[in-house]
């Protein structure tokens, strides 16, 4: 995992690495994205992260997709 990640980094991707729930990071990332206005799009197949994503939402945020 560390050299996936250390090559996304090479490449000037933004990586973000979960060591015990990833569902709240990928929630908290997607949401400060969305909060500095820009829209995102959050792929994922758990139902934890759309609720999260729902609840967490203010209307002055950018656009999530998911």
């Amino acid at each position: 995992m560390a050299m996936l990640c250390h090559h996304f980094r090479e490449h000037q991707f933004v990586v973000h690495q979960a060591m015990n729930d990833a569902d709240t990071l990928i929630v908290q990332t997607a949401l400060n994205f969305a909060s500095a206005e820009q829209p995102v799009l959050v792929v994922a197949d758990d139902t934890d992260v759309l609720v999260l994503l729902v609840y967490h939402f203010k209307t002055s945020m950018a656009d999530v997709y998911i």
